[in-house]
């Protein structure tokens, strides 16, 4: 479906303009991001020749031309808003669809129908959408924040991080801004660019939980625990609720050798979110690391019984059973353990071990092989 299709009105050469620029193949793209700025130029020069009355807000009431009915229309503006702040974005795009059809040059409108789009997964569309009100004159901070949105989601990150800068120059204080940079430079490799980003982000809004969010992934990817710690903490003082925050927090906690409060982390984790069995093992190694073997082993089998088919918590069960001398019940999750993964070498190295123990001789040597051929370090 053509640009023109989803809005008649909108011009022909915006048409071509984005078209190039939402190509599926980058060599039928426009060679860099200032000739796709070009391509707008004429229009957007045409349309900023004459100002708007009054500032174009999204949200705000907007000239309706004569034979419209402005009080329906605002009443639409103001459910589409509504709807848009609730989250309900599907909804918020069919009343903002309606608005614009009636209004085509609604600029706020027509932004925040785009705004709706991009958040409702339909970035192509949100872009073309966001695209037009720009030529309309609605050059504001929000604008380019959903249009750099829907770019980095289609994956044309150079072209979002222009329109950022561009953004930014009409307001650099716009927090999502920061935020949405952060997002494209880790998606680009500049991982220090990246973070001082969301250290913007938040620098600017202090409550911003998403980027408080994406900074705590990107330093628990580079295993930047004690950078880590303190954006978690602040994160878990935003949303108390969310057991990831309380499950990641235990991770780096666990990390820097803080086992207490890496257990109560992962308990609290365990209160919000009972069936996540990754919790249970967390919480289990927590417990093994301070001593605590029979509840260690409780909260293993609790992740066995959650997720019977994972490999790794029946080779902890295993463990537990053997140290707490049972012995049997431990050869029994070892083979389980096996069975689920042949390519788990502890576990064959374990069950090497058990069928020594029981004087199976045979299966002892084959397992202990198994577990060599596998890179298990076997000693001497």
């Amino acid at each position: 479906m053509s640009p023109r299709q989803l809005n008649p009105d909108l011009p022909a050469s915006i048409e071509r303009a984005i078209l190039i620029a939402l190509a599926k193949e980058s060599a039928d793209r426009f060679p860099d991001v200032a000739a796709f700025v070009s391509a707008l130029q004429p229009t957007r020069r045409a349309v900023l020749a004459s100002p708007p009355s009054q500032p174009l807000d999204p949200g705000k009431q907007q000239t309706v031309p004569t034979g419209l009915d402005q009080s329906h229309l605002d009443r639409l503006r103001e459910q589409g808003n509504q709807l848009f702040s609730r989250g309900r974005y599907h909804n918020a795009a069919q009343v903002f669809a309606q608005v614009t059809q009636d209004d085509p040059e609604d600029a706020a409108s027509i932004a925040m129908l785009g705004a709706s789009l991009v958040a409702d997964a339909h970035y192509e569309e949100g872009v073309q959408k966001l695209g037009h009100a720009l030529t309309l004159g609605l050059g504001e901070a929000f604008t380019y924040a959903f249009l750099a949105q829907g770019l980095a989601a289609l994956g044309q990150y150079e072209e979002a991080r222009f329109v950022i800068e561009e953004g930014l120059r009409a307001d650099p204080q716009y927090s999502s801004l920061y935020q949405t940079k952060g997002e494209v430079l880790e998606a680009l490799g500049d991982f220090d660019g990246a973070k001082l980003a969301y250290y913007q982000s938040i620098s600017i809004q202090q409550d911003a939980a998403h980027s408080y969010q994406l900074l705590a992934f990107l330093l628990l990817r580079q295993e930047a625990d004690q950078e880590a710690l303190p954006v978690l903490e602040q994160l878990q003082a935003l949303t108390p609720e969310d057991g990831w925050v309380h499950q990641a927090r235990g991770i780096v906690l666990a990390q820097l050798g803080k086992h207490e409060d890496a257990l109560a982390a992962f308990s609290r984790a365990i209160t919000l979110t009972p069936m996540h069995a990754a919790l249970y093992q967390q919480q289990g190694d927590e417990l093994l690391a301070l001593g605590y073997l029979v509840e260690a082993h409780s909260a293993y089998e609790q992740a066995v019984r959650l997720d019977p088919q994972n490999a790794e918590y029946r080779l902890l069960c295993g463990n537990t059973y053997y140290q707490l001398g049972y012995y049997e019940k431990a050869l029994e999750a070892y083979q389980v353990a096996v069975e689920l993964d042949p390519t788990l070498a502890a576990g064959w190295y374990n069950l090497s071990v058990l069928y020594t123990h029981f004087g199976q001789t045979r299966p002892a040597r084959q397992a202990l092989r198994k577990a060599q051929r596998l890179g298990y370090p076997v000693p001497s």
